[in-house]
Order: structure tokens, then C-alpha cells, then sequence
């Protein structure tokens, strides 16, 4: 039986895990890299932080994953690389029976979707796997109607709009955001197989400054799992909540950067949610 990896060149192999599927070996990637050391250390410096800010468990400040697809029952086989003394296996109402041998833990996966798993052993960091159903209808090689993964996320800015480009930020933007800026957006691809996300805002110095202003405190209120009350109630407020507060702001002489570093798949979800809502809010109204 095939089993398709679905790994992204470039992205960071897992140091603590291997997998097999049906016998066949399936990358594991870690994000961000990280080794126990450095998790250690990490923690320790959350707990120099407030309460609500500490972490109870250093494993889980980093995931390892693997994204593949196969069809029907399918057995997997993952290599801890130390012995494994206890294990569980999400969802629990799943009731997965797993088998340990030494350092290999060996479980089935079933048939019912969807089959999206977090493993836990020992004390070692979250293991998420994603097991698809091979797609039946596949395009042909070199369709120019196909994109790569990276395709959508090139270096070409992308406005939201044309002429009416102060308006629109307005629009797409916090309540009581000044008009007079305007705004491109970009993403392509960035270290460690990740991607980076960019909006450049031009015009109105008192707009963009105004906007700095309120990117910045957003940021400040921003952390992973941790929403911001009414952020999303904007288009950009959206976008810079699934930053999770990981981005930077700079200051050109004619232009506010605001750049988002995160997987491909959420920079592919900010683009696109950037394209449709500019296109909602900035496009043609028709007749």
C-alpha cells in the first residue's frame, strides 16, 4: 500500500522521533527546532515571567508532526529513541489499543475520519500526525492550472485595491483608523520551512502613524493561545491575531512593514482571507 509523505523540503527533521507507516518511512518535522537543552532553558525563562505565563510542561513549548496520506487501515510505528515507559494516544474516546517494544510504540489507525492524532510518551514533546485520504482524481504533471506549495506565496505585492486604496484600509482595518493609507501584502517563503507574511502600508504620515500605533499594542497583548477581545472584529485584526503577537514592525522613511513569520499554511489562509476581504470591501460594486 503507497503511503504519500507529504514533507516539505527544507522543514526541520525531528530529532526525537521516526516513524513508519505500513513499513514505510515517514518524516517527522519539529517546530520550532529545539532540543531538550534548550527547552529547559526556555522554561526557565518563562518562569521569571508573571504566573499566567509559565509553563507547566517545557515538552509541549515545541511539536513534532507528520502529514501524510494513505488509504484504509493503517499501522504506525513510532520509534521514541529511548524506552517507552507510558503513553496516550488522542483521542481518547477513540480508545486506540497501542503496543510498546522496547522504544517503538505500533498503533492502528482505523478507517473513520478523521484520523488526526496527538501522541504522547513519556515526557517527550507532542507527536501530531495527519493521515489523509489519497486524493482519487489526481491533476496531470505540469498542469498549468496547479501551483506548488510555495506558488501562492511569492514576492509579488499584491494591492488590495486600486484607486481607492485609503478608503479601503479604512474598511479592512480597527474602527476609527484614519483614511489615508494605502496597503500591499506579500508572503513567500522563509527560513526553516516557513513562511513570512508582509503588509506594507504607504501614504498619509499621519495615518501610517496611527496604524503603527495600534499594530504595536496589539502586539504587545498578543501570545500564543491567548486571543485579544475584539481584534477580530477587523479584517487586519484577524490577520495579526494569527500571528500570535510573532511579528516585527518597521519604520521606512515613506512606509510602515509589518512582517509575520508563521507556517505556510496559515500565511496561505492570511493572503487569501487578505485578497478576498480587499476584494469585498475595495472592488467593483457592480451596477
Amino acid at each position: 500500500m503507497t503511503i504519500e509523505d507529504h514533507f516539505i523540503a527544507g522543514d526541520a527533521v525531528s530529532r526525537t522521533f521516526r516513524l513508519h507507516a505500513n513499513g514505510q518511512p515517514v518524516a517527522v518535522v519539529e517546530t520550532p527546532p529545539m532540543d531538550a537543552a534548550a527547552r529547559a532553558r526556555r522554561a526557565a525563562e518563562y518562569q521569571q515571567l508573571p504566573d499566567y505565563c509559565h509553563i507547566y510542561d517545557p515538552a509541549a513549548m515545541h511539536l513534532h508532526y507528520a502529514h501524510f496520506a494513505a488509504a484504509g487501515d493503517v499501522t504506525l510505528a513510532i520509534d521514541a529513541g529511548e524506552p517507552i515507559r507510558a503513553f496516550r494516544i488522542h483521542p481518547l474516546r477513540r480508545k486506540l489499543a497501542g503496543h510498546i517494544a522496547g522504544q517503538t510504540l505500533t498503533f492502528q489507525t482505523g478507517t473513520r475520519g478523521p484520523r488526526h492524532f496527538i501522541v504522547r510518551i513519556n515526557e517527550l514533546p507532542p507527536l501530531m500526525l495527519v493521515v489523509e485520504t489519497p486524493e482519487e482524481i489526481r491533476p496531470a504533471p505540469g498542469d498549468a492550472n496547479v501551483d506548488e506549495a510555495f506558488a501562492v506565496l511569492d514576492d509579488r505585492d499584491r494591492p488590495v485595491s486600486g484607486a481607492a486604496l485609503p478608503d479601503c484600509l479604512a474598511l479592512l482595518g480597527p474602527a476609527g483608523l484614519p483614511t489615508g493609507a494605502g496597503m500591499t501584502f506579500r508572503a513567500e517563503e522563509g527560513p526553516a520551512g516557513l513562511a513570512t507574511v508582509t503588509l506594507r502600508f504607504e501614504g498619509d504620515a499621519g495615518a501610517r502613524a496611527a496604524l503603527t500605533d495600534w499594530v504595536a499594542r496589539s502586539r504587545e497583548r498578543l501570545s500564543p493561545g491567548r486571543g485579544v477581545s475584539g481584534l477580530e472584529e477587523s479584517l487586519l485584526g484577524s490577520v495579526l491575531a494569527w500571528s500570535e503577537g510573532d511579528l516585527d514592525i518597521a519604520m521606512e522613511e515613506d512606509a510602515t512593514v509589518v512582517s509575520i513569520t508563521t507556517t505556510p499554511a496559515r500565511a496561505a489562509r492570511m493572503v487569501a482571507r487578505l485578497a478576498l476581504g480587499g476584494a469585498a470591501a475595495c472592488g467593483p460594486k457592480g451596477p
